[in-house]
């Protein structure tokens, strides 16, 4: 990941403090990951 990029973040969803790597990446953000946790879409078969 870039410098720009912090190694944690604060997930708006749940509050707690996760690791970067689990937020998708989006350009749009001053950090360049998304608000939320990357999580599945659908169910594991």
């Amino acid at each position: 990941m870039s410098d720009l990029v912090p190694d944690h973040k604060r997930c708006k969803d749940c509050g707690e403090l996760k690791p970067a790597a689990e937020f998708w990446r989006r350009k749009q953000s001053p950090d360049g990951l998304s608000l939320y946790v990357a999580t599945r879409v659908f169910p594991m078969e």
